[in-house]
């Protein structure tokens, strides 16, 4: 069984950064798993975002980019201001780089699964433990973990919400 579970999951990645490693990484992985003779299972873990240029609600399955992720890596060879530049003109539906790189290897996962059983698991949240696997292990304060320091620390007392926002 692999679970893949690593990313980058900073918002502010640049188009190349993210692409190399989250949607190559990702990739490059389903290249490797292909050739295990024992896999039982490829465990994709995603995003809850990646679709969020939805306006329906978001079903269990994968959603086609309108960008080709081979496309895309292949463009990784160009410079990466010329990259950001094209993917700008095509006026992509996602807010960043992040969610945009989960989606486009969740369309890589879908298509590694006519040749290997895959799943994608996309949880709203991902954080870490105080513990593990050393002390010290957190090394940011992005999302909720970021939230939460403040309020803790009393910085953070009110911020701006949508009273008719859906969690």
């Amino acid at each position: 069984v692999i679970f893949h579970t690593a990313a980058s999951v900073r918002f502010d990645d640049s188009l190349s950064a993210a692409l190399k490693l989250n949607t190559r990484g990702t990739v490059e992985l389903l290249e490797l798993a292909k050739e295990m003779k024992k896999l039982e299972v490829f465990e994709y873990v995603s995003t809850t975002y990646c679709n969020v240029g939805i306006n329906a609600k978001i079903e269990e399955k994968v959603y086609p980019s309108h960008l080709d992720w081979k496309i895309l890596l292949k463009a990784l060879d160009v410079d990466e201001y010329s990259l950001d530049l094209l993917v700008y003109k095509l006026k992509w539906t996602q807010p960043n780089t992040y969610t945009l790189s989960k989606s486009l290897a969740e369309n890589a996962v879908l298509e590694a699964s006519q040749h290997i059983t895959a799943c994608i698991i996309r949880p709203s949240v991902v954080i870490n433990i105080s513990e593990e696997p050393v002390p010290g292990w957190t090394d940011n304060l992005n999302g909720v973990l970021g939230v939460t320091t403040g309020v803790s620390k009393g910085v953070l007392r009110t911020f701006k919400c949508s009273p008719s926002a859906a969690l």
